[in-house]
This record gives C-alpha cells, sequence and structure tokens, in this order.
C-alpha cells in the first residue's frame, strides 16, 4: 500500500526595520563618504510578525472539524460521523445499497476477497468472500447487488442475506486480469469494465442474452466507468490516460466512441457529473494507484515482454520513475465540449474518489486522509457554468486513503482504507472544531508580545484561543502546556460583524518555537465563525552582529562599479572635502556588492570586511585607525583611535591614504544593530585589522657608479620592498632589470647594469610594493 508523504508549506514574516545614521563631529580625523554609501533615515520598530493569511500557510496546521478555504480561511467544516470499523486490511471499492435491497453501504476488501455491508446503524456484515483477493469493483442496483474480484475473477450476484462462507453466484467471466468497475443501464443491464484486456461489457444479469462486448481500447485499463443521465457511457483508460465517451445508441450497429479528454497523466481513476453535465474526472500519476502501469503500459491483454531498453527508474503504480508534475488533478469538461479546466491540482497526494453533492464537489485522496470541497468561488462571482472556484480542505481522517465517496438513501458515505472504516457526511456544519497552527520558529529565543485574529464573529458563536512555548524544535516535555488566553474584541463587533481579536502573550515564557491553538464555535449561529487570517507578533533577544573577515585590499585598489568604464569618464575624488582629510570616491548608484568590480588609483586604499546578524538585522559600521607603536600594539597613553567614517551601511570603504603620514596603522571595525533595535538594546562587534603599511615614500638611489662597461647601482626604500626596476637606453624600450641576488623582495637591491660607455643617456625606474615610483637619469658616460 502506499506511503505517506509530508510538505513543507511557508509561513510568511513581517520585519520592521530602522535606520538612524549618526555623523561624528569636531574629530581630528573627520568623517568620510563611503563608496556608495547612502544612509536613508527611518522609522523603527524590532518587533516581527507570523502572519497566516494565506492558503499555503494554513495548510501547514492541524485541522479537526475546520475547513481551509482557497484564502486560507477557517471555518467549521461539515460534521461527519464515524459509522463503523472494517475488521479489513483494505477497502478498495464502495457503492450504495438501495433500501429494497437493504440500505446502507457495500463494500469490497482485500486481501481476502470479501464484501461486506455496513447497515445504516453501523451493522457489519459480510455478505460474500470472493475466489479472488481483490475486490476492486461492486454495485448496489436495482436488480441486485454484485461484485467482482481480481486478479482473474468473475462477476456474482451476492446473496442480501449471505454470510462469510457464501461466494455468490457467478453471471459473468470477463477473461481479464482485472474488473475495474460495474454499472447499471437504465433498462437494467450491467456494464462491466476490465483491465488487461480492456473491455465493455453489457451483461443480462438472468443470463437471458449472452454478454455483449460493447468497447475494446487500445489501452491498458478500462479504470474508471460511469453511466450518465442521456445513457451514454464515460469510460477512463489507464495507461494512455484517455476520458473516452460511448454512444450505446448510436444506431450504427456499433458502439460510438469519442475522446473528450487526453491527459498528461497516464490514469482516468474517478468521474463526478454536476448538475449542468458537466464531467469532472481524476487524472492520475501516482505511486499509489491501484493500478500498475509497470508492464502492459498501453497493450491489450497477454504477457508483457521484457524490453532490454526500459528505464532504470521503474513504473510504480501509475507513475513513472522520475516523473515530474503534480501527482493528481481533477479537470472539469464542459457539456457544451469546450476546453477542459483544471480546478484542482495536488503534488503529494492521490485522488481516489469524486462525488457531486450540494452544489459542490467532493474529493477524496490519499495518503493522509484528506476530504477536499469544490465549489464555485462567491468572491469571484463565478454563475455556476465555469471552473472557476475555490478547493476547501474539509477534513483529515485517520484512515490514510479515501477510497470512496457514494451518496445513497442512508447518506454520503465515506469509506476509507489503510484504517478501514465508513464515516458519514453531515448536511450542516460541526458544532465545534480546532485548528493547531505549524510550529512557528522564531530563529532565535524570543518574547512573544500578542495573538490577533480577524474574521466574522456571529452572534452567538465564539473563538477561543491558547498557545504554548518551547525552545527544542519538537514539542516535548520541556515545552509549556496549552495556556488558554484571552482574546479581547473591538467595542461593538460582538453584534456579528467583521472584527478584530486580540490576546496579549507577556505572560507566555521566552522560547524560540511557539505554536498557537484556536477552537471555533458555532454556538447559536448557522455556520459558526471565520478567520480570516491570524498574526502573533515577537521580538527575537539580540545577539550581538559578528565580523568574519576584515582585511585591506592592495595599495591603490579601489572598487567601483561594473558600469564604470575609466576610458570614457574621468574618475576622480570629491575635493576638497569640507568634511574631513579623507577624500572619498563619488557615489555609486548601485546597491549590489556582486558588481562591483577593482581598479587602481596611486595614493588610494581599500578596507573590506564581512559580517552577519543572528537576528537579520540591518548592520551599520564605523571605522577608526590608529598608528602602531615599535611593538606594533596600538599605543594607549596620549593615543586615541581617530574616527575615519560612521554610519557606513556598506561592506567596503575606499578613502585617500595621503591623509596619513607613512606608517604602520590599524584599522578598527565596529558593526552595530541599533538600526534595528530601540535605544539601549543595541549591539556591537569590534574586529581589529592585520598591520597595514601606508608608504607614500618613493625609492631612493644609494649608489650609482660605473664600473667599466657596467653600471653599479643600488635602490633603497624605507618601508617597503622593491617591486619592479626597468632601464631605457638612449630613449629606448623599458626593460626589466634583474637584481644581483636575482630576485626583487628586499628594501635594499644591488643592481649590475649593463650599459655601454658610449650611451648617451640611461635612465633607471624603480617602483616599490606601495606603487611608489622614483625614476632618475644614471651617471653619464
Amino acid at each position: 500500500m502506499p506511503r505517506p508523504s509530508a510538505t513543507q508549506p511557508s509561513l510568511r514574516r513581517h520585519h520592521s526595520r530602522v535606520h538612524r545614521p549618526r555623523l561624528i563631529t569636531g574629530c581630528i580625523l573627520a568623517l568620510a563618504t563611503a563608496v556608495g554609501f547612502a544612509a536613508l533615515p527611518a522609522e523603527a520598530s524590532p518587533a516581527r510578525t507570523f502572519v497566516v493569511d494565506s492558503r499555503e500557510a494554513a495548510l501547514a496546521g492541524d485541522v479537526e472539524r475546520v475547513s481551509i478555504d482557497a484564502r486560507g480561511a477557517l471555518t467549521l467544516s461539515r460534521a461527519i460521523e464515524h459509522v463503523a470499523g472494517i475488521d479489513e486490511p483494505f477497502v478498495f471499492a464502495a457503492d450504495a445499497v438501495p433500501v429494497r435491497r437493504g440500505g446502507g453501504w457495500l463494500l469490497g476488501t482485500g486481501s481476502s476477497g470479501k464484501v461486506v455491508r455496513v447497515a445504516g446503524d453501523g451493522v457489519v456484515e459480510v455478505l460474500a468472500t470472493l475466489e479472488a483477493p481483490e475486490v476492486y469493483a461492486v454495485l448496489g442496483a436495482a436488480s441486485g447487488l454484485y461484485a467482482a474480484g481480481s486478479p482473474d475473477g468473475a462477476v456474482v450476484r451476492l446473496d442480501p442475506e449471505g454470510s462469510e462462507d457464501a461466494s455468490g453466484e457467478v453471471i459473468f467471466d470477463p477473461e481479464a486480469t482485472y474488473v475495474w468497475g460495474l454499472a447499471e443501464t437504465a433498462d437494467g443491464d450491467l456494464l462491466v469494465a476490465t483491465g488487461l484486456p480492456a473491455r465493455l461489457w453489457r451483461v443480462d444479469p438472468e443470463g437471458e442474452r449472452d454478454a455483449e462486448l460493447l468497447f475494446e481500447s487500445n489501452d491498458a485499463h478500462l479504470r474508471a466507468l460511469a453511466v450518465l443521465p442521456d445513457g451514454d457511457v464515460l469510460v477512463g483508460t489507464a495507461g494512455q490516460g484517455l476520458v473516452q465517451r460511448l454512444d450505446l445508441e448510436s444506431g450504427s450497429g456499433t458502439v460510438a466512441a469519442s475522446t473528450l479528454y487526453d491527459a498528461a497523466q497516464p490514469e482516468i481513476a474517478a468521474f463526478a457529473v454536476g448538475p449542468q453535465g458537466e464531467i469532472f474526472a481524476a487524472a492520475l500519476a501516482s505511486e499509489a494507484s491501484f493500478v500498475d502501469l509497470s508492464q502492459n503500459n498501453g497493450a491489450q491483454g497477454g504477457e508483457a515482454e521484457a524490453d532490454a531498453s526500459a528505464p532504470q527508474n521503474p513504473t510504480i503504480g501509475s507513475r513513472a520513475g522520475g516523473a515530474q508534475g503534480p501527482r493528481a488533478l481533477v479537470v472539469r469538461l464542459p457539456p457544451d465540449g469546450g476546453m477542459p479546466e483544471d480546478v484542482a491540482s495536488f503534488a503529494d497526494e492521490t485522488i481516489h474518489s469524486l462525488l457531486w453533492h450540494d452544489d459542490a464537489l467532493w474529493i477524496g485522496t490519499g495518503q493522509e486522509g484528506r476530504l477536499y470541497r469544490w465549489m464555485h468561488d462567491p468572491l469571484i462571482g463565478a454563475d455556476g457554468q465555469g471552473g472557476v472556484g475555490q478547493v476547501l480542505r474539509e477534513a483529515e481522517l485517520e484512515g490514510r486513503q479515501i477510497v470512496g465517496l457514494v451518496r445513497g438513501d442512508d447518506g454520503v458515505g465515506i469509506v476509507t482504507t489503510n484504517g478501514a472504516a465508513l464515516h458519514r457526511l453531515d448536511d450542516g456544519p460541526s458544532t465545534d472544531g480546532t485548528y493547531t497552527s505549524d510550529r512557528l520558529d522564531a530563529a532565535q529565543v524570543a518574547r512573544f508580545g500578542a495573538l490577533r485574529w480577524r474574521g466574522l464573529l456571529p452572534r452567538g458563536a465564539a473563538v477561543r484561543a491558547a498557545v504554548r512555548s518551547g525552545t527544542s524544535a519538537e514539542p516535548d516535555a520541556t515545552w509549556t502546556p496549552w495556556t488558554d488566553v484571552q482574546l479581547d474584541l473591538q467595542p461593538g463587533d460582538a453584534a456579528g460583524g467583521l472584527v478584530t481579536a486580540e490576546a496579549p502573550l507577556a505572560a507566555l515564557p521566552n522560547g524560540r518555537y511557539l505554536q498557537w491553538r484556536l477552537h471555533l464555535e458555532r454556538g447559536g449561529s448557522d455556520a459558526g465563525p471565520r478567520v480570516d487570517a491570524v498574526e502573533l507578533t515577537y521580538r527575537q533577544r539580540n545577539l550581538p552582529p559578528r565580523v568574519t573577515s576584515f582585511e585591506a585590499l592592495d595599495p591603490g585598489a579601489i572598487l567601483v562599479e561594473q558600469s564604470f568604464n575609466p576610458s570614457s569618464t574621468t574618475f576622480e575624488p570629491w575635493s576638497p572635502n569640507r568634511d574631513g582629510i579623507f577624500d572619498t570616491l563619488r557615489k555609486e548608484q548601485t546597491t549590489d556588492e556582486a558588481r562591483l568590480k577593482t581598479l587602481y588609483k596611486k595614493g588610494w586604499r581599500t578596507l573590506r570586511w564581512d559580517a552577519d546578524d543572528a537576528n537579520g538585522d540591518t548592520l551599520q559600521y564605523r571605522l577608526e585607525v590608529a598608528p602602531l607603536a615599535a611593538s606594533g600594539i596600538v599605543a594607549v597613553d596620549g593615543v586615541r583611535w581617530l574616527p575615519v567614517v560612521d554610519g557606513l551601511d556598506r561592506t567596503w570603504f575606499s578613502f585617500d591614504s595621503t591623509a596619513l603620514p607613512d606608517g604602520l596603522y590599524r584599522f578598527r571595525l565596529q558593526a552595530s544593530d541599533g538600526a534595528s533595535q530601540p535605544l539601549g538594546d543595541a549591539r556591537t562587534a569590534v574586529q581589529l585589522s592585520e598591520p597595514v603599511l601606508l608608504d607614500h615614500t618613493p625609492p631612493r638611489v644609494g649608489l650609482n657608479q660605473r664600473e667599466g662597461e657596467r653600471l653599479i647601482v643600488v635602490i633603497q626604500d624605507e618601508r617597503s620592498p622593491i617591486r619592479e626596476v626597468e632601464l631605457s637606453v638612449d630613449a629606448g624600450p623599458w626593460r626589466s632589470v634583474p637584481a644581483a641576488d636575482g630576485l626583487l623582495d628586499s628594501r635594499r637591491e644591488n643592481l649590475e647594469l649593463d650599459v655601454p660607455s658610449d650611451a648617451s643617456v640611461a635612465i633607471l625606474r624603480a617602483t616599490d610594493a606601495a606603487f611608489n615610483v622614483l625614476t632618475f637619469t644614471l651617471e653619464a658616460p
């Protein structure tokens, strides 16, 4: 049998943010504006809100006698009465029994081939035990009670007073592997739909005429069968997924067949007919199907032949390995032959039964035993002729699959398997019901503020709320017990109009997780309350930000947006900068750091960092600088951290480093979440950079003399190693010059240059690691 599956719907949150740019004035180093920085003041609120106001969010919760509509509104569902449990492992088929035949419901079971009847008062009796183990087709007809066994079973007539030892009277053997459907025509004949091969037979239950083969399909199975009010017959195939209409009275001597719908899914499992003549069909591609399409997929009868080219992921049920798309959908076929319309789609559920009842289409599914109701949407204003509507989740029954929805004289029966039972659907709403939310995750330990709901509250109806919290991911003994909260309505709202109710949660202990529960009571009203949306506010315990990296880019590196083109644009700093001594680059328009690129500008430096905040707060940054003492530690006495910039909301800062004298410096970065937190609750993370060398002084010549045909030159630099030395003789091209020891890597380098004595001029250019350049003329010949 099929296995249950789970989904993870999303829950929307609202986050409030604040930006408070802070400026430093009157300091030795004044504020500088960062690349692309723009600080915009805004009002702040640290409160966040869980919002359940959509179908997706509402479906994440658990319902008990509560219905969820297309917009996520909660109302009391139809009352469902448990009639009887079935002492068999599986139920596969169901039909109503006419009153003249004893009333109740007829059920086909597995795996022992028993056919049982459940009376309206819940009494269960076995009418027969068929020779075949599975009973996929039963029929309560005016002419009698019938059942068919599979595989390789026959159609039998049941004795209404039968017993477990009875096997029934065989009236027809279709010589097929499966019998999927039984129906009665207006003149009292039986229709028998089979699989492997896919055939439709007409059978005289009294045996006065031979069985007549009406239709033979090219597909593998006639999976679904229904008789229309005008006498035509609907068949749904499995293998190709066709809905076909058969005219049994075509007058041509043969049955006229037309295809109404060719589904993308391989199986048509159930039909229902609406009051306007529209046809609803359930199309499946599901592992939970009763049909096995792994063999004979589209073939008529016979044994499957081995196929060496078959895919490695075989078909299970009616779903091919690796298949994409929903497992089940309901399609509406208009009576005028118009375009088919999808009215309901289920990604992870399997439709086993359909029923039109009380101006709505009822849909029974597995693996969670859920009952849905499709109805025309009153807010959209459908006229009842189209497929525009909404799907409401009505119930979730203990049986894992709803395999039968049957309307009879004893009411609408709901048949479940994997927990075989029969339930009865009442016409009115339940007297009360409960909705329990999904476990809400605040991501951090939080304080909870208030629970609010809005909707309709008719006179006499009531909505009661309870909450619980905890710090473990799943509710356990460490969670608080369910605690009732007092909901206060706005004055005058209790008269029955649109209301808003709110309950403070100040007494609820802090926790990371929370659940809320609403109990809806109909009271003296006709339908009970309607809850359109629920909001729950919370505030995380504020945690400090975290700086994960902080570095200085190479000397001269600056960050600009990708669209900047230095070949056509002059890129200059603001000069003079009236705010202070640090010139900064012009503001960038982009806010996407991924669109940055690196350029070089002499004398400039760029600091870059990464930071995050566990609360998701907006971070702002402050940069400070201080020179290093000889020990490499920032001096304390007489030296303080000097402000560079504050209120920065970007994770980099480029500035003109010539504002500082040559030397070693450390920069201090402070990341603050104060923009998202109220005064007094802000947290700050601090990170120091590695020592950063600022060097604006070019190299110098220590020695320059000739020794025969060679020039001996010594290049020295106070702070940075020599990066490159180039030589040009008589205005010729620049050529790299190696160091005497073969490697340019020191602050002092000895050079031995081959310069002809008759050369007119020789020019040497030396560049240090800070890109400071010295150019001079070597000793003349």
